[in-house]
């Protein structure tokens, strides 16, 4: 008999635990600012940023940075 793996084919970028969680936060807006994200992660600035590039990278996520007022 044959057994189907369940996760077979499921992208590794997105499944990795921070990752998992950064896309279900933004599955409810179409937009969300940093602190927000860092803050219901608990992760530090550097982490946090070093998973968003990853995401952006494999073109789950968009990164813009804020208008300055100056």
């Amino acid at each position: 008999m044959s057994t189907i793996d369940p996760l077979r084919g499921l992208d590794p970028v997105v499944t990795a635990p921070k990752r998992l969680a950064i896309v279900a936060l933004l599955s409810r807006a179409s937009t969300n600012d940093f602190g927000f994200l860092r803050d219901h992660l608990r992760t530090s600035d550097s982490d946090l940023s070093k998973q968003m590039s990853a995401l952006e990278s494999a073109g789950y996520v968009s990164v813009t940075s804020p208008a300055r007022p100056w």
